[in-house]
This record gives structure tokens, sequence and C-alpha cells, in this order.
């Protein structure tokens, strides 16, 4: 281990089960941080930088970054694949309607 970064709760520097964080074009560190139902962001040195906050992000546990400014986050608690910018803004939701089921737009 090189560096342990944030503790147990669910203060400004706090994590309660962080998931699979993922690394944005600007080298900053995401963390899905599952039961307080945010999105860290750390930066290029490991500090505690900013919470994204949406009334669907709950129970966030995976994102990845597209090519175009945005990434996706899933969901544990819906059916649910959110789209949103690096600012946080949703721009839309992709309805997973299970295996064999088309993908279509679910809200804006």
């Amino acid at each position: 281990m090189i560096k342990r970064v944030g503790q147990v709760g669910s203060g400004s520097e706090e994590f309660n089960h962080p998931r699979q964080p993922a690394i944005s074009p600007y080298q900053h560190l995401y963390v899905p941080d599952y039961i307080n139902n945010r999105l860290r962001i750390l930066t290029t040195n490991l500090v505690f930088n900013d919470s994204l906050h949406h009334e669907t992000m709950t129970a966030p546990v995976d994102l990845k970054f597209t090519n175009d400014e945005m990434f996706v986050l899933s969901s544990k608690d819906t059916v649910c694949i959110h789209v949103f910018t690096l600012s946080g803004e949703k721009p839309r939701s992709l309805l997973t309607g299970g295996i064999g089921k088309q993908v279509g737009e679910h809200g804006s």
C-alpha cells in the first residue's frame, strides 16, 4: 500500500463501502460511495475535492468514463444505467430490462 485515504463514515473525508473507483480524463479519482449515495472526487494528490449527489444516485457501485467528458454509473438498487457529465449533470438514463431485452431511453 502506498497511501490510505479516508475513513469509515459519512463526513466530508469519509466513505461508507467505497466501490469500483475510476480515473477521469483529467486524472481525478472518482469513487462511488455506496452507502452514502454519492460519488466522491479526489485530486491527483488523493485529496478530497468534491462530491456529486443526484436524486437518482442510490447505491452507486461502478462507473466508466466515455471519450466525450461523460461517465456512466450503475447502481445496485435500480435497473438503470445513469449517464452524467463530469460536472454532475444527468443528461439521460438507460433502462436495462434484463438479459435478452432491448435497452431504451428511460426518463431524462
